[in-house]
């Protein structure tokens, strides 16, 4: 599709951004180590070559909620808008906290299964020498960094839902 725009008359102007849906969670039996695999999404970000920020970093991980903020930030960038996600295409992501489904909150080094009706959580981090694989780990500072954080986003969502668009 990219090949085709390339040589069209919107080269220089066109975006395009497709991402899809997790995968079957029923279906595929995870193990302890791959459960954030479950959780997975592709996205694929075709951006011209006279849009496209330099320095771009592939390595960072993101969740739907940065998608917007990323293609606000290549295609209406002085454009003001409120978001709870990052450009995932800027230096603020090099250490993306995330959270996703059932609980998970997550960084580059370390990730909390965390059940808010109770308090109660699980500790991992990446394990280093498989990649997308996760270990059990016991509690340390960044897990509670990561905890506080999620917490926070909660109170700012209900905040926001409470009291703006009125």
């Amino acid at each position: 599709m990219a090949g085709l725009l390339q040589k069209s008359k919107y080269a220089d102007n066109t975006i395009i951004a497709v991402t899809g849906d997790h995968n079957f969670w029923n279906v595929i039996g995870y193990s302890e180590k791959t459960m954030l695999d479950s959780f997975r999404v592709p996205f694929y970000l075709y951006i011209p070559n006279t849009l496209k920020p330099k320095n771009i970093d592939t390595s960072v991980f993101g969740s739907h909620l940065d998608i917007l903020p990323t293609l606000y930030n290549v295609s209406i960038s002085s454009t003001e808008y409120t978001a709870m996600g990052k450009n995932l295409l800027s230096n603020q992501t090099n250490n993306n906290i995330i959270s996703i489904d059932n609980g998970f909150i997550m960084n580059n080094s370390s990730i909390v299964k965390y059940n808010f009706n109770n308090g109660e959580a699980a500790f991992y981090k990446w394990n280093r020498s498989k990649t997308g694989e996760i270990e059990q780990s016991s509690e340390t500072k960044e897990h509670k960094d990561l905890i506080k954080h999620y917490l926070s986003g909660i109170a700012i969502s209900d905040y926001l839902i409470k009291n703006t668009g009125k």
